[in-house]
């Protein structure tokens, strides 16, 4: 999985868009007899995270948005049906192999917060982080991936 934004500048009150990019199996250990994979969430993650010289780090600003959801369903390159397999957890079985590029677009708050800063005491960073909830086997796994923007 990956994010790939059309720039690194954005301002509060705008758009943040640009494209996650997932990529199901292909790889060298790949097996042939793998257990179907689940995937039941993708959600886009805007965090302004706060950090200190000595290593903390606080998340000061989490703001949430559902990309797939039961009227906007994965797309048929990625799942075997638009129809969820399970629609007590609104799931879709992944294909073996896969790739789609997903867009997305978040509004941001007219006022997210300070501008992105670091100084040799502490720094303001924000992050657009796709998140991915799958399953297989019977065991849930949390997928994902962050990209720095500046605000």
């Amino acid at each position: 999985m990956g994010v790939q934004l059309p720039a690194l500048l954005f301002v509060g009150g705008g758009t943040i868009g640009g494209n996650i990019i997932l990529t199901v199996g292909g790889g060298p250990l790949q097996k042939s007899k793998a257990k179907p994979i689940f995937i039941s969430k993708l959600t886009m993650d805007i965090m302004r995270v706060e950090e200190v010289h000595d290593g903390r780090r606080c998340i000061f600003l989490s703001l949430v948005t559902d990309i797939f959801n039961e009227n906007h369903p994965p797309p048929m390159t990625l799942v075997h049906s638009q129809i969820p397999a399970s629609r007590s957890q609104l799931c879709w079985a992944l294909k073996p192999v896969a790739h789609a590029s997903i867009p997305f677009c978040v509004n941001l708050p007219l006022k997210i917060g300070p501008p992105t800063y670091t100084s040799r005491q502490a720094g303001i960073h924000y992050f657009v982080c796709p998140t991915l909830a799958v399953r297989s086997g019977g065991k849930q796994s949390i997928i994902r991936q962050c990209a720095m923007f500046k605000y």
